[in-house]
């Protein structure tokens, strides 16, 4: 047996396993940080580039695809799978001039970015909001045709 007689040999991989558990502890991210790169499931009701007369939206975004902008009077913001509230999700992305980069279905985004001002669409995504914030569209389906006293966007 060589080494120290009084340590006994159970201690050195003893004191390795924790060396190595208070290694992990330093470089490992909180939970938080990890939720906050998880894309959220998402369904949103809106009004594509005019709003109804009287309406007051839950939340406005400005969305891009192609160097295209259209502007989203958000009614309803429902999180389906994923550790935020509407709130919290127009927090993190009111302070940008362009709330989301749209990605996904070409069928979908076409739709989306075609429809006539003041059609009702509901929205099925995913929210990517850590380093580039991605609207990943997966189905568009149009609600209700525009209406006449729709009042138009105002351009960003």
């Amino acid at each position: 047996m060589s080494g120290n007689p009084k340590m006994p040999a159970y201690r050195p991989p003893l004191l390795a396993g924790l060396a190595m558990v208070a290694l992990l502890g330093t470089i490992a991210e909180p939970a938080h940080a990890r939720r906050a790169r998880l894309p959220l499931s998402v369904r949103i009701t809106a009004y594509v580039n005019a709003k109804p007369e009287g309406f007051n939206p839950q939340f406005e975004w400005v969305v891009s695809h192609r160097r295209e902008r259209i502007r989203l009077y958000i009614q309803r913001l429902f999180v389906t799978t994923g550790d935020a509230s509407p709130g919290q999700v127009d927090s993190a992305v009111d302070p940008f001039q362009v709330q989301f980069q749209l990605a996904g279905e070409a069928a979908a985004l076409e739709q989306l970015m075609t429809a006539p001002a003041g059609t009702r669409v509901v929205i099925d995504a995913f929210l990517q909001m850590a380093g580039a914030r991605m609207m990943m569209v997966n189905s568009v389906r149009i609600e209700a045709e525009p209406t006449v006293a729709a009042t138009p966007a105002v351009t960003p």
